[in-house]
This record gives C-alpha cells, sequence and structure tokens, in this order.
C-alpha cells in the first residue's frame, strides 16, 4: 500500500501482513517529548486484513481536536 504521507507515515511501529498478533508489549509515541511544538504521530500502524492484540498497551498524545 502506498501512503503520501503525514501522519499514516509517522507511527513508531508499523506492522504489515495478515495474522499479526502481539501480546505483553507496550508501543510509545513519545516524539512530542522532544518536540512538543509538533503533531501528534501514531504509535502503531497495521496493515492487515487481521491482527490479535492481547495486553499491549499504546501510549502517546491524543491531539486536542479528538
Amino acid at each position: 500500500m502506498k501512503m503520501a504521507g503525514g501522519t499514516g507515515k509517522s507511527a513508531s511501529l508499523t506492522v504489515s501482513g495478515d495474522g499479526f498478533r502481539a501480546s505483553g508489549l507496550a508501543i510509545q509515541d513519545d516524539y512530542h517529548l522532544t518536540q512538543p511544538e509538533n503533531p501528534p504521530v501514531v504509535a502503531l500502524s497495521v496493515r492487515a486484513d487481521w491482527a490479535v492484540l492481547t495486553k499491549v498497551r499504546l501510549l502517546g498524545r491524543r491531539p486536542a481536536s479528538m
């Protein structure tokens, strides 16, 4: 899948492929800690028909508009 850029390409972790499984994992977007003036980025981007996340923590900053 080709993406033009922006938020979709800013993920801390990108997974491509069906059947992705993650368990007992923390994924953190900490870009905002060093670059507070920039918009938030994505902690996890999954490009798959299906994925299983068990006890996974996604940590980051939400934009004010959400």
